[in-house]
C-alpha cells in the first residue's frame, strides 16, 4: 500500500504537473502564469540564463503546440529571456502580445533577450508558444525562456537597444 501511494505521488510529479509558482519562481517574476496546449511548459534547472532555473517548453510531437501565458495592466515596459533548439525555419519559439505574433525564432539559438512596450491601457496578455509543424524533429524540439521583467508605465529595461537609442520602438 505504502509503495503504491509513493509511486502515485512519484508519477504525478513527473507527469509535467506544474503549478503557477513553478513557472513564475522558473521566470524570477512575480506575474502568474497559465499554460496549456498539447503540453505544459514546466520549471526545470538543467538550462537557464539567469538564477540557475528556466522554463521550458512541454514535449510535443509533430503538428502540435505547447504554450504559456500572463496578464499585465495598463501600458509598460517588459523584457526576458528566451532560447531555442528545434528544426530551423519549421519549428518556432514565437511570442505573442494580445494574440498577434510579436517574434519568433528557430534552429539553435542560443540566450537572447527580448524587450518591448505596450503604449495601450488594459488588459494585456502575453503568450509564449512553441510550434511544431508535421514533419521532422530536430534539436531539443523546445524553448525556454527565463528572467521576464515587466515595469508598468515604465521604459525598456536598462541596456536595452531602445534605451540606447532613446526610443519606445522594440529592437
Amino acid at each position: 500500500m505504502r509503495r503504491t501511494m509513493l509511486a502515485s505521488i512519484l508519477v504525478f510529479l513527473l507527469s509535467g504537473a506544474v503549478s503557477a509558482y513553478d513557472l513564475s519562481e522558473a521566470l524570477d517574476t512575480t506575474l502568474s502564469f497559465t499554460t496549456d496546449g498539447s503540453a505544459d511548459w514546466f520549471s526545470q534547472t538543467t538550462t537557464s540564463y539567469y538564477d540557475g532555473d528556466a522554463a521550458r517548453s512541454g514535449g510535443i510531437s509533430d503538428n502540435q503546440d505547447s504554450w504559456m501565458q500572463t496578464t499585465v495592466s495598463g501600458a509598460g515596459a517588459g523584457s526576458f529571456y528566451w532560447k531555442v533548439s528545434s528544426e530551423g525555419g519549421y519549428d518556432y519559439l514565437e511570442f505573442y502580445i494580445d494574440g498577434s505574433l510579436w517574434d519568433r525564432i528557430s534552429g539553435s539559438e542560443g540566450w537572447q533577450q527580448m524587450t518591448y512596450t505596450i503604449t495601450a491601457s488594459g488588459s494585456h496578455t502575453l503568450e509564449w508558444r512553441y510550434t511544431k509543424d508535421p514533419y521532422v524533429g530536430s534539436g531539443s524540439d523546445c524553448g525556454w525562456v527565463d528572467k521576464v521583467e515587466w515595469v508598468e508605465g515604465g521604459q525598456p529595461p536598462p541596456g536595452s537597444l531602445s534605451e540606447a537609442l532613446d526610443t519606445t520602438l522594440i529592437f
